[in-house]
């Protein structure tokens, strides 16, 4: 059996560059392997989630990118000023995507491309109250706020519940493999 003598002897040298490369020695090495093949379950789940998100989207801009460039897929009566850029105000911070609806409100819309806390909320207002000030002639009533997520956080909507002008909305991609070409 030659082949699992090979075998064998490559899997021994790649446990001997992991004790050199983690300085440790084969014990723990071993007790860790030992680990891994009890826990094989958990760590499947836990690859699927990571590898899934890592694909989805890279950086929290291929998300704002995107949106500003297909803003009807968020509300059909936005249009995106500032030609998809953040909109950069010299106090309050980048502005993810700054919209103005069909009825003249202003729209500020903040992405994250992870599960996020109530700490968004005050990032949301702040640009918000930018805009209150600097384009809005000081009219709370027509600038609103979007924030935009993949995950639901319980901090988030209670946060949310207090913050009239203030929503939520989630994002999902989904991507679809087939032999064949799907119809446009």
């Amino acid at each position: 059996n030659s082949d699992m003598g090979i075998f064998y002897t490559e899997f021994l040298m790649v446990l001997y560059e992991l004790k050199d490369d983690l300085f440790t020695d084969l014990t723990t090495i071993d007790d860790f392997l030992w680990w891994l093949s009890e826990n094989l379950e958990i760590l499947e789940e836990i690859e699927e989630e990571i590898s899934s998100e890592l694909f989805i989207l890279r950086r929290e801009d291929d998300l704002r990118d995107y949106l500003a460039k297909n803003i009807k897929i968020v509300d059909p009566s936005l249009t995106v000023l500032n030609e998809g850029k953040k909109y950069n105000t010299p106090d309050a911070g980048e502005i993810d995507i700054l919209c103005k609806d069909d009825k003249g409100n202003f729209i500020v819309i903040e992405t994250k491309r992870h599960r996020e806390d109530d700490k968004v909320v005050g990032q949301t207002l702040r640009y918000m109250g930018w805009v209150i000030k600097n384009k809005a002639h000081g009219d709370k009533n027509i600038v609103k706020g979007i924030i935009i997520q993949q995950v639901p956080h319980e901090k988030l909507k209670y946060a949310l519940i207090a913050c009239e002008n203030v929503s939520i909305k989630y994002f999902d991609i989904n991507v679809k493999i087939s032999d064949t070409p799907f119809s446009s």
